[in-house]
């Protein structure tokens, strides 16, 4: 059996990046996971859109679905909420910017959404991600 590599961009109201104003959070567009992969990392990409400031810090969270666990009528995957997402990392552009950091994550999905946080009281980040597949 090979073993191959995918590549899936994550994207943001169909965009490869998305700019986060200061204090708000913003959520990807849903990314599928191949049934065959067996391992998967997350590149998380914060880019400060000026002169970062000592506040300058994004939190990358990511919520899962392995599909719909009550069955509604409608048969939608369901996504963790909220406030149940899993932490993957915070990048500081303060410290570095772009700030780029790879995590792993659970390859046993349906699919995925990355929401990014702004911790920054004035900066504009623009986030990106990228989800690599081991598949065989």
């Amino acid at each position: 059996m090979a073993i191959t590599s995918t590549e899936i961009q994550v994207e943001w109201a169909t965009a490869d990046s998305k700019s986060v104003g200061a204090g708000n959070t913003e959520l990807s567009d849903s990314a599928a996971i191949e049934a065959a992969a067996f391992i998967a990392s997350v590149t998380l990409k914060a880019d400060n859109n000026g002169t970062p400031s000592s506040d300058g810090q994004v939190t990358f969270e990511i919520s899962y679905t392995t599909g719909d666990p009550d069955v509604d009528p409608d048969s939608a995957d369901e996504y963790d909420t909220a406030l149940h997402t899993t932490f993957l990392a915070t990048l500081d552009t303060y410290l570095e910017d772009p700030a780029i950091k790879t995590v792993p994550i659970n390859a046993a999905v349906n699919a995925v959404k990355i929401q990014a946080v702004n911790l920054a009281a004035t900066d504009g980040i623009t986030v990106s991600a990228q989800i690599l597949t081991k598949e065989g």
